[in-house]
């Protein structure tokens, strides 16, 4: 074999393992319980490769369902401790000392789920503190629109 044909042997090699690591997985979950996978091959992935691959994701699906679920209650614990936070900042006066106690407990509660591993503990948190937040966020909403009616007429505020 000729110099030139072995450093294009070896670079097809080459080629052909780059492919292999581009290979990608689309997974796709529905709203059914099934999962669909459509398998896209870049460039003699092989069908042993492709199979391994698969019987490797499955194995790994439910870890990473539990993973994605969990960076996602994380998400949305974070942005309600942050809004929250920002509402007593500005608005806590509004509750008394019991009511903002309740609120304090629940949050800390959700920051020790946040903590763990658990994506449903996170979202049970979640749900405590909204329940607990929401007379809070009626009255916040009482003062806005007492605010911007407030030295006004019907006539002027149908105006608008």
């Amino acid at each position: 074999m000729s110099e030139t044909r072995a450093k294009k042997k070896v670079q097809v090699q080459r080629e052909n393992s780059m492919a292999l690591d581009a290979l990608k997985f689309v997974i796709q979950e529905e709203v059914a319980p099934r999962t669909r996978i459509r398998v896209f091959g870049v460039g003699g992935g092989g069908s042993n490769a492709v199979a391994r691959m698969l019987q490797e994701s499955f194995a790994h699906a439910g870890e990473d369902r539990d993973a994605r679920a969990l960076a996602e209650q994380r998400v949305a614990a974070e942005s309600l401790l942050g809004a929250l936070r920002a509402a007593l900042a500005a608005d806590g006066n509004l509750l008394d000392g019991s009511e903002r106690a309740v609120l304090d407990r629940e949050m800390a509660a959700l920051e020790r789920a946040w903590a763990g591993h658990d994506h449903r503990a996170i979202k049970s948190a979640i749900e405590k503190l909204n329940r607990a937040s929401e007379p809070f966020a009626a009255r916040r909403m009482d003062r806005a629109v007492s605010g911007a009616l407030a030295g006004r007429t019907l006539d002027q505020v149908a105006r608008k």
